[in-house]
């Protein structure tokens, strides 16, 4: 509490009680003098009267007779008004001594509110606290009065103290009350969210608590009270917990009235009412996770059994089963797994044996005369998915015919390592494999691998890829290289002249190092190559080659073009010529260094069928063409339908070159086809020049792959 301010001195040089005037009465020999406060009223009242005793002689001519009378009269006048002075002094004091002490009772009890409120909890010796200051300040106040008034405000202030202090005794008395019942409170809050949270604990904390209500001292009859609510409280928290945890057994224990004396009647009806909605809410909920778990399988089966009608094995199809045992769907779910067998052998056979399959599969439906029976329903699913399946891994050979393979499970690729023609052989053995298994042909790479190697290749200089082609070549051998080379080609330019230049690589290892080379001078400076716009050039192009070159197909052509602008840009670099300037002479042996060479028939220019290949060497050989060169059933011609025979070409045919040593055929302008309708194919490659003709060293040149 903050100290009591000092009352400042009031009444200043009043004069001390009974200082001059004891009593009424003039004892003998006594000094009449007038007291201090009373002085010029006694001297102006004995001068008025000396005066008037002084006209009373003169006008009596009894002077003498009359003064000791004269004298006493004065001397009463005189105590009367001394006794008059002193009675209003008193009461003077009297009245400034109350209103000092209502000054002091006003700053007194700001002073105990403000202690009352800054007490701490239970207000511990508040009292005497208090009262020690009280009295300090009441000292410090009566030492401070004038004297006249110390007695009067001694007594009050002794009175107002025991009224204050029972004030204080009061109010600290009501604060152990107050705390003690928070405390049970903080203890009830505490047993409660522990009830809740779990109400095994629900006895153990009851007693825990009535423990600490005995210790709170509180009167008997507030802790009765106390302990009934509490119990209450209590139980609608235990019986809230078990709600929570299983509705439908806390909410018959509430009917059954096993808590009824620790229930109020609202807290009861309240529990029963959640125990009812909690339990309702529950079964809801399941109903909905059990119709939600139903649709999930449902959807699961179904994704199942349409992965199983193409053949694929769902990733979690053992789960599944053990999921739908004993359910309605076990029976449709098994029945798609004993087809999957049926399937996935049918998707490992080979083309032929997948067609034979299905022929024998439809014979089947066809002959069932039933064919609304639920058997017959499942093998028409089952022939659907047939030949659904034999679709897709037709169109997939079609793509990538090893990968097909391998995904038949005919063939177990491992990584290759395209600088190891070791591996690359065991590709290539693979790839018989599945050309066999898939009925088209497969290269030893699949397409991923080919993306990586064309990476592999565009980020090489021109040493390292001489090195890979000698690789490649050395792995894949000629004819498998060709069509390794052709799938490269169509990859963009530095792929086009990478094939131009592997093609040349076993026959010409200089000249396909010189346009690996020229690639790279390209790239440093545009001028070692031919300089003309892409018109001017293909002009210049067909000066030297004529028609050799238009009938190959868009990605073939370009690849002899930049195979042979690299070739030139080469031996431009080599010569040390970058000013530009167009070398018609270069550029006719860049094209017949690339192409192989050109010869002629009928009149038109085409690309010799072997590399290095003469003109009389290539007479020759169409000389000596036979029947049997053209396949084992003769082609025909648009026109008549009748068969072309190798006289026929001899005399009226026109070649047009689509790769090395193949070519189109027209007869009298119309094209030549083969016995399926396709436009027919002249393979001139293994012909041999019959006669004394020489036979060049054989080569190849990339053309499209063949079918």
């Amino acid at each position: 509490m903050p100290t009591i301010p000092r009352l400042p001195q009031r009444i200043a040089g009043a004069a001390p009680r009974g200082a001059a005037l004891a009593g009424n009465r003039v004892r003998p020999g006594a000094d009449l003098t007038p007291a201090p406060s009373v002085e010029g009223a006694v001297s102006g009242a004995a001068a008025t009267l000396g005066r008037a005793g002084l006209s009373v002689a003169a006008a009596m001519g009894q002077a003498g007779r009359s003064q000791q009378e004269t004298g006493e009269r004065l001397q009463r006048v005189a105590l009367q008004l001394a006794d008059r002075a002193a009675a209003e002094q008193e009461e003077a004091d009297k009245t400034e001594a109350l209103k000092l002490l209502t000054r002091t009772k006003g700053d007194v009890g700001r002073q105990f509110m403000e202690a009352q409120a800054a007490a701490p909890a239970g207000a511990p010796e508040f009292t005497s606290n208090f009262m020690e200051r009280f009295d300090a300040y009441s000292d410090s106040v009566l030492a401070e009065a004038p004297e006249g008034q110390r007695e009067a405000l001694e007594q009050r202030l002794l009175a107002y103290r025991g009224d204050l202090e029972l004030d204080a005794l009061a109010f600290e008395l009501r604060s152990r009350e107050k705390k003690k019942v928070a405390d049970v409170e903080v203890a009830l809050g505490l047993a409660v969210n522990a009830v809740r949270t779990d109400p095994t604990a629900y006895e153990d904390t009851l007693a825990e608590y009535r423990g600490t209500l005995a210790a709170t001292d509180l009167p008997a009859g507030t802790a009765e009270a106390t302990d009934t609510a509490a119990v209450q409280q209590l139980t609608a928290s235990y019986l809230d917990g078990l709600i929570n945890a299983d509705p439908f057994s806390a909410g018959r224990r509430v009917k059954t009235g096993e808590f009824d004396g620790r229930l109020s009647p609202g807290d009861r009806a309240r529990l029963e009412s959640r125990a009812e909605t909690e339990a309702d809410r529950i079964q809801r909920k399941l109903e909905a996770e059990r119709r939600a778990a139903e649709a999930r399988l449902t959807g699961k089966v179904d994704t199942a059994i349409r992965l199983m009608g193409r053949g694929e094995t769902p990733p979690d199809l053992e789960a599944l089963v053990g999921a739908t045992e004993g359910t309605e769907y076990q029976a449709p779910l098994m029945a798609a797994v004993e087809d999957l067998s049926s399937l996935q052998s049918f998707s490992r056979l080979a083309p032929a044996e997948r067609a034979a399959r299905l022929r024998d599969e439809r014979r089947a439906l066809d002959s069932d005369q039933d064919a609304s029976s639920e058997a017959e329903l499942r093998r028409l699913d089952r022939f659907e998915s047939m030949a659904r399946i034999d679709q897709r891994l037709r169109e997939a050979a079609e793509d990538d015919a090893l990968s097909t393979a391998a995904q038949q499970g005919v063939v177990a690729l491992a990584p290759v390592d395209f600088s190891d023609p070791d591996t690359i052989r065991t590709r290539v053995r693979q790839a018989d494999v599945a050309t066999q298994q898939t009925g088209r042909v497969a290269l030893p790479f699949t397409k991923p691998e080919l993306d990586s190697l064309a990476e592999q290749i565009e980020g090489m200089n021109a040493d390292q890829r001489v090195a890979l082609a000698d690789s490649l070549r050395a792995g894949l051998g000629s004819q498998r290289l060709v069509p390794v080379l052709a799938a490269l080609g169509q990859k963009g330019k530095a792929l086009r002249i990478f094939a131009g230049a592997g093609a040349l690589a076993e026959e010409s290892p200089h000249d396909a190092k010189l346009i690996m080379q020229g690639a790279d001078a390209l790239a440093a400076e545009e001028n070692f190559g031919p300089t003309q716009n892409r018109a001017s050039l293909r002009e210049a192009t067909d000066e030297v080659a004529g028609k050799a070159l238009a009938g190959l197909p868009a990605q073939s052509y370009e690849l002899v073009m930049d195979a042979a602008t690299a070739w030139y840009a080469g031996r431009k670099r080599a010569d040390g010529d970058s000013s530009g300037e167009f070398d018609e002479g270069l550029w006719t042996r860049a094209l017949e260094t690339i192409s192989g060479g050109f010869v002629e028939w009928g009149g038109e220019r085409t690309v010799a069928p072997r590399r290095g290949m003469r003109q009389r060497d290539f007479d020759g050989l169409m000389d000596g063409l036979r029947d049997s060169d053209l396949g084992a059933e003769l082609p025909r011609t648009t026109m008549t339908g009748e068969a072309v025979t190798a006289e026929t070409i001899r005399e009226y045919g026109a070649l047009t070159a689509i790769g090395q040593g193949r070519y189109r055929v027209t007869v009298r302008g119309y094209q030549v086809l083969d016995r399926a309708g396709r436009p027919f194919v002249l393979d001139l490659r293994e012909v041999p020049i019959r006669g004394e003709a020489r036979q060049p060293e054989r080569g190849v040149f990339p053309g499209p792959p063949e079918q």
